[in-house]
């Protein structure tokens, strides 16, 4: 019974913590709706004490905060509040569980994808191949990380994966002082990165690995699935971003088309690289701290990682690296039109991105393979990071069970195959807006 107990208080715990750390004052601002039902509503208020969250009378629908609360509640089996508060201390173990969970939270910056347990930095018998290795576990997976990005980004979910994979990262060499300068730093960037697959894999003694990847790592994910069909036994493809790609549904996100503008302007005039780095960076700063009471909380990055996106507008070096790298990026034209991928593909879209075009994703990815798709709800696109544990949960069920995964929690939304030519469709036209 404790147990249930404390799976239940942890349901609100997680959706209290996860808000506060995208936008700690949202609870000052707004403050948390009560359940409707009797025996939630004094669990939550007990969870809600215990962490300083004022509360207030249930809200009615549209509440999105609330709705996350009442997924969360499921997922650990509300239906038996009633049941596991009949001990007579059940409100001290609530509060315990909550003042604890409150003390040990993450806080400050992430750390390090280097600060993984037992991470290596190998280089393939030719000497011009160098990768980071972590874990001992039985199957191997090769993350695939969006340019411009630390691979920081990553380490909560490598950490969650590791007592199941050997994690595989082409690396840099030396290591950039600068960005990542694994994907689209240079014109031949992809057959370096596909070489440096073949090579890992050789210098690790490996017939097949897993492939997972985030962002703008999707075009070289899709890339290396259709160049090594024998050594990729699946792909994973969080939050993808085809910017760049016409001639399918939907469009650039506001995000990508603004990008565009600027790194298009910078590759023209360089010598504007230092004044565009600076007022970007004072945008982006601005913008982050203000707390748009209107904005969902789910569509910002936390608040400790912030520095992964301001890292591309740091200088005027960066900014230069960047908009090189963007434009390469765009410029990427993936193959659509050749014979369909046969392994075993996972799409995850986030419902709150505002950065990618999920439309254009599902469409891009129905193109050339048959995936299994989902959109996590109440997420945005930096998701891997923010929820890691759901996340490495879903994709370790999928190299398991392939296409026929079943969603380990009620975040996991499945979508449709095939899109209905009106009320789906319109749906997802409408969501992108």
């Amino acid at each position: 019974m404790e147990l249930a107990l404390h799976a239940l208080a942890d349901g609100v715990i997680d959706t209290l913590l996860e808000v506060r750390r995208r936008v700690d004052v949202h609870f000052e601002r707004t403050a948390l709706a009560l359940p409707h039902d009797d025996s939630e509503q004094r669990l939550v208020r007990c969870v809600a004490q215990a962490m300083g969250v004022p509360v207030r009378d249930a809200a009615a629908d549209g509440d999105e905060v609330g709705a996350l609360l009442r997924l969360n509640l499921r997922h650990a089996g509300s239906q038996g509040a009633a049941r596991a508060m009949a001990q007579a201390d059940w409100a001290e173990q609530v509060a315990r569980r909550a003042s604890q969970r409150l003390a040990t939270a993450p806080s400050g910056p992430p750390a390090r994808f280097a600060s993984l347990p037992g991470v290596q930095r190998r280089s393939a018998p030719d000497g011009q191949v160098h990768y980071l290795r972590a874990g001992h576990g039985p199957e191997a997976l090769l993350l695939v990380n969006a340019f411009g990005l630390t691979l920081d980004v990553w380490h909560a979910l490598a950490r969650a994966l590791l007592p199941r994979f050997t994690l595989l990262v082409i690396d840099d060499d030396p290591p950039s002082p600068e960005l990542p300068r694994v994907y689209y730093d240079r014109a031949d960037s992809l057959p370096r990165f596909l070489h440096g697959v073949r090579a890992a894999l050789a210098a690790e003694g490996l017939a097949r690995c897993h492939v997972a990847s985030w962002c703008s790592g999707g075009k070289f994910a899709l890339e290396l699935a259709r160049a090594l069909p024998d050594s990729i036994a699946s792909l994973a493809l969080f939050a993808p971003s085809f910017a760049g790609i016409e001639g399918t549904a939907g469009a650039d996100s506001a995000f990508e088309a603004s990008l565009h503008t600027m790194c298009t302007l910078v590759e023209r005039m360089p010598q504007s690289a230092d004044s565009m780095a600076r007022s970007m960076l004072a945008l982006m700063k601005k913008s982050d701290s203000a707390h748009d009471p209107l904005a969902s909380p789910f569509e910002r990055a936390d608040q400790a990682t912030l520095h992964w996106l301001h890292a591309p507008y740091a200088s005027a070096a960066h900014m230069l690296a960047y908009s090189r790298q963007l434009l390469q990026f765009r410029a990427h034209q993936p193959t659509l039109d050749a014979a369909r991928l046969t392994l075993p593909v996972m799409l995850v879209t986030g419902q709150r991105d505002g950065a990618t075009c999920s439309l254009r994703a599902r469409d891009i990815c129905r193109r050339v393979c048959a995936p299994v798709e989902f959109e996590l709800q109440h997420a945005g696109h930096y998701f891997i990071h923010q929820n890691s544990a759901l996340v490495a949960q879903l994709l370790q069920a999928f190299v398991a069970e392939g296409t026929e995964v079943a969603a380990p929690h009620p975040r996991f939304v499945r979508v449709a195959s095939e899109l209905d030519a009106n009320e789906d469709e319109a749906a997802l036209v409408s969501g992108e807006l």
